[in-house]
């Protein structure tokens, strides 16, 4: 499964990926809600299934806030499938993965 990383990550295995860096997920790997995009079919799938944690708070967009200058070299584009609600005036309802990840249907917020 490969993602890139929205913000720094410290994966269970120890390693250190870098904001804008592709990685390939280890087979425990939880992904973190607005740090990470899934990239391949699996990992979309991954992401999904682990659902939209934590995007239920009035300012569901907070974390992806890395997409802009950093005091690395190393761009970070926003991200190509995010967690974004269903109706934007009520996330109470649930959300959708935009991108690549739409078709799957709608989740609650956890």
């Amino acid at each position: 499964m490969q993602f890139r990383a929205l913000t720094d990550l410290y994966l269970s295995t120890g390693v250190y990926v870098m904001a804008g860096t592709v990685f390939d997920a280890p087979s425990n790997f939880i992904p973190p809600v607005n740090a990470c995009d899934p990239l391949d079919p699996d990992a979309i799938q991954l992401y999904w299934q682990t659902g939209p944690r934590g995007c239920c708070d009035a300012e569901w967009r907070r974390a992806l806030f890395t997409n802009t200058q950093r005091w690395s070299d190393v761009p970070v584009a926003p991200p190509s499938t995010q967690w974004v609600p269903v109706n934007p005036q009520n996330p109470g309802l649930g959300f959708i993965l935009s991108g690549a990840g739409n078709n799957l249907g709608s989740r609650p917020p956890m």
